[in-house]
Parts: C-alpha cells; structure tokens; sequence
C-alpha cells in the first residue's frame, strides 16, 4: 500500500455499521472496491468482531479481498464514539472514534499489514492513533510512514 492509498473521512455515525458504511461507501466511490464491499465486512464483523481494546481503542474493519479493486485503507474520524466489539472478547465492547477500514488485495497480506499495524499502536515512542486523530487529515498518510505501517 501506497500513502497515496489512505484515505481519510471525518464523518457522524451513530453505530459501527454507519461507520463502516461511511467507509465503504467512500472507498468505492473512489474505485478501491466493489460496492458491496461494505456489507461484506458487516458481515466478517458480526463473526469476527475488530474492535482493539488499546490505549486508544480502535476498530479494523475488513473483508476478503475478492471484494477489493485496488489497495487501500480508509480511516474515518468519528465525530462521536460508537461501539465495535472486541476482538479479543466478543462479549466485550470498545467505544472508538476512529476506524481503520482495509481494504487489501491479498489476503496472505492482511496479516503482514496487520503485524506493522499493531506494532506502531503498540509503539512506545509515540502515539500513533491520536496523531492520527488530531493531525489535519492531508497529514494522516505521513504518520503511517512515520511509524513505519507503510
């Protein structure tokens, strides 16, 4: 993935499947997806629920890449938290104002992404998420090189 391949959306959701729908629905408007893409992580996320309960708790919404044209990611910047369930606990929840939403082409390549991924949340250094959160979103792309996701 490129950084010119992240995209980013501020947008108002009021549930995880708004919030994933926003994404979706921006990443196909921009040619990185089928279109229904979206209700395909909708449903990998009611049987394999994201939500990361981190410092920062954020959810990773994504779907098999057969419903991916072209690599990216979306990350959306929820005016007000929602509710993902957590990965590690599916009877738990986590309340986020930012998802990552992948979309990649190879699913060999989710976990590799995954591993850097997790590595700059986990990343002692610095904050990853909320720089994310706070940068102006032009300036998103250059923190996933920072941390070295990218």
């Amino acid at each position: 993935m490129r950084k010119e391949d992240i995209l980013v959306l501020d947008a108002d959701a009021d549930d995880y499947k708004a919030a994933i729908e926003c994404a979706g629905k921006y990443l196909f408007a921009n040619g990185y997806v089928k279109e229904n893409f979206s209700e395909e992580c909708l449903k990998r996320e009611q049987d394999y629920p994201t939500g990361l309960p981190s410092e920062t708790p954020i959810a990773i919404p994504h779907c098999s890449s057969q419903f991916v044209l072209k690599e990216g990611m979306c990350v959306v910047r929820l005016k007000n938290n929602v509710e993902f369930r957590r990965m590690d606990d599916f009877d738990e929840k986590i309340s986020t104002s930012i998802i990552f939403n992948l979309a990649l082409k190879k699913d060999e390549e989710h976990v590799e992404f995954l591993q850097k991924f997790i590595g700059a949340i986990g990343n002692e250094q610095g904050d990853f998420v909320k720089e994310c959160m706070m940068t102006d979103k032009e300036q998103v792309p250059e923190i996933f090189v920072k941390y070295c996701v990218l």
